[in-house]
Order: C-alpha cells, then sequence, then structure tokens
C-alpha cells in the first residue's frame, strides 16, 4: 500500500509541489488516483491505461453531463443539466487489449496472432 512506504510519497509530491499544492505525507491509492485523474485530464490514451489497470474501466461507461444555458454568451445566466454524450460500451473480454497491426502478425511467420475479439 502507497501509504505504508514513505518513498512512494516522493513523485506523487514532486507534481503536487509543481503545481503550488500541498504535499501529502502518507498518499493512498485514492490520493495517486485522484492525482492522476488530474493530470492527465486530456490524455485520454493514459487516462484509458490507468482505468484498465486499476479495474476502474466501469467509470467511464456512466452517460456526460454539461450545462445548457439560457444564454450561451453569460455565464450566470439559468442553465438546464443535459446530457451531451451518451454512456460508452467496454467489453473486458475485448477491450482490454489493442488490436495488433495485421501487418505486424503477418510479419511475425506466425509467432504474433490477434488479440482475441479481434
Amino acid at each position: 500500500m502507497m501509504g505504508q512506504n514513505s518513498a512512494a510519497a516522493d513523485p506523487l509530491n514532486q507534481v503536487r509541489s509543481r503545481v503550488g499544492l500541498a504535499p501529502i505525507a502518507s498518499p493512498t491509492m485514492d490520493d495517486l488516483k485522484h492525482e492522476r485523474r488530474c493530470e492527465l485530464a486530456c490524455e485520454w490514451t493514459d487516462r484509458f491505461q490507468d482505468l484498465k489497470r486499476w479495474g476502474d474501466v466501469a467509470k467511464i461507461q456512466m452517460p456526460l453531463h454539461g450545462r445548457n444555458y439560457a444564454d450561451n454568451t453569460n455565464p450566470d445566466s439559468p442553465y438546464t443539466i443535459v446530457q451531451v454524450w451518451k454512456a460508452r460500451t467496454y467489453d473486458a473480454s475485448k477491450d482490454i487489449v489493442w488490436p495488433y497491426n495485421p501487418d505486424e502478425i503477418s510479419r511475425s511467420n506466425g509467432v504474433y496472432k490477434q488479440n482475441p475479439g479481434w
């Protein structure tokens, strides 16, 4: 567990200090997951790999919601919450891995086989 190892706090706190956040003396796995989520907010493939590695992929299967403002030029105008992206699907039997490039499979002389489901 991360909280048991002070060496685990060093890399996490380097990231936190870079942006002026207070250090965490005994970070937990939840602390790490939160930091990675914030750090990789716009880097989808890295975030997706984290979610798969941690077994948290179900978190991306819910629909995304946003605000629909009465006046899009005024953030203080009234708004309603609307679904802006439908729920994603994730099939663990297939989506846990990426497909191999077919050219690489044929160049491998039978060493590589396509991942199941692809």
